[in-house]
């Protein structure tokens, strides 16, 4: 990690670190009822008063990014539009989702379709195998029946 130097708005942000402790410190204080705790209620009251008027200052004479706060080689990004499109965006081309791979699965999954309707297929082939299976069978039993019934006629 590289080591910023600090400069006058990161002092700032200590003092608003700072006073904000005092304040909440203070408004415990306040609520366990101790002596002091009027005196540091005001103190940091003024401390946070001081602070914003410091931070209003700051604002007006350099508003927006501040130039030291800019370090070497660093680039200013600019974000528009939406922050969860572009996080999607970014997943996207990370995993190499093109349009051109988009197409190959659309492709795949009409293939898939039409395998699935082929297995249909050959499950009225299976079914009709079956039923040819079974008249075979029949037409096997009545053959023998006829047989049975032409020997006794014959021997009669």
């Amino acid at each position: 990690m590289a080591h910023r130097k600090r400069t006058f708005l990161t002092l700032i942000d200590v003092l608003v670190s700072a006073g904000a402790a005092v304040i909440i410190f203070a408004a415990w204080a306040k609520l366990t009822h101790k002596s002091y705790a009027d005196l540091m209620l005001t103190i940091g009251m003024w401390t946070e008063t001081a602070i914003f008027l410091v931070y209003a200052a700051v604002e007006w004479i350099k508003p927006k990014r501040h130039e030291e706060d800019i370090q070497p080689g660093e680039e200013t990004v600019t974000v528009v539009g939406n922050p969860a499109l572009q996080s999607m965006d970014k997943m996207l081309m990370e995993a190499d989702i093109t349009p051109a791979n988009l197409k190959r699965l659309g492709d795949n999954f009409q293939k898939l379709g039409t395998t699935v309707s082929q297995i249909g297929e050959v499950g009225d082939v299976v079914k009709s195998t079956s039923d040819f299976s079974a008249k075979t069978k029949e037409a096997t039993s009545a053959m023998s029946s006829l047989r049975d019934a032409y020997t006794t006629s014959a021997n009669t």
